[in-house]
């Protein structure tokens, strides 16, 4: 309202409000690149374990760290990284 003025501006007709600072499993909190992190940080964060344990969020991505999408993009590559484990491809050797 400050920048288009009030008459620009309506008011709400609804409003939604997350709970994350009360949520036991949430607790308010986000992810961040830390002052000195780097990729390879992350590289570690996102490496599964054994083929067994795979990890996805938003801290796990490279591209988009700290948002939903990149949360979201990183488990369709968690996705992909156990669909490759539960059906590896048989690959032929080239013979070029």
């Amino acid at each position: 309202r400050r920048l288009f003025g009030a008459a620009c501006v309506g008011a709400p007709v609804s409003t939604a409000v997350t709970h994350w600072g009360s949520d036991p499993l949430a607790r308010g909190s986000y992810s961040f690149m830390a002052a000195g992190a780097t990729p390879s940080d992350v590289e570690r964060l996102r490496a599964n374990v054994s083929d067994r344990l795979f990890f996805a969020g938003e801290a796990c991505s490279m591209e988009f760290p700290s948002l939903a999408h990149g949360a979201y993009l990183s488990g369709v590559d968690a996705a992909r990284q156990v669909d490759g484990v539960l059906r590896p491809v048989k690959r032929t050797q080239d013979t070029r």
